[in-house]
């Protein structure tokens, strides 16, 4: 079991409060007034894109309500050549509907049920679109500065169609 040290402010009296965050905890209160300082609520899964080396062109989008490198290594082992690799993760408190959601984005790059043909970098930032823009709780790093330039220009492109000026950089 993993456990981790939690430190928060409250905002009922200010005062520091450490708590350990576990599978079983589901709120922290201040130890100082007892205000509640944090309520903790487990995601139910994730949604996943994955890519396979030796399937160029192709990426898989899907979910899970387990671990997702256990789900990686069970789609390796079966018949297809080389292993599936995890490229980004995004939490979920509805894994299923926010599944259908990314598959309803990608629908124009369908492949077959789960597969889509479109690069790594351009699946990672439609699914985060088609999350409202959430961010992935984890991306490989190869795809980082890839999907951050994507997502910035798309920012920009829209700030354009509004009428809007993207903000100026600072020099």
């Amino acid at each position: 079991m993993e456990l981790y040290q939690i430190t928060l402010t409250c905002g009922a009296c200010d005062a520091e409060t450490k708590g350990v965050l576990s599978p079983h905890v589901r709120e922290l209160q201040c130890a100082n007034c007892g205000a509640p300082v944090a309520k903790i609520k487990p995601f139910e899964g994730v949604v996943y894109v994955m890519s396979n080396p030796n399937i160029p062109g192709f990426v898989k989008v899907g979910m899970t309500t387990k671990d997702v490198y256990e789900r990686a290594k069970q789609l390796s082992q079966t018949g297809v050549p080389g292993s599936y690799q995890v490229d980004a993760v995004f939490p979920s408190h509805r894994p299923k509907n926010d599944e259908a959601k990314a598959h309803a984005k990608l629908a124009r790059f369908k492949a077959n049920k789960e597969h889509f043909s479109l690069s790594t970098a351009v699946a990672i930032v439609k699914v985060r679109s088609a999350l409202g823009g959430r961010e992935p709780a984890f991306i490989r790093e190869i795809w980082r500065d890839e999907v951050a330039e994507m997502v910035e220009k798309n920012r920009v492109e829209t700030l354009l169609k509004l009428g809007k000026a993207p903000a100026e950089e600072a020099s």
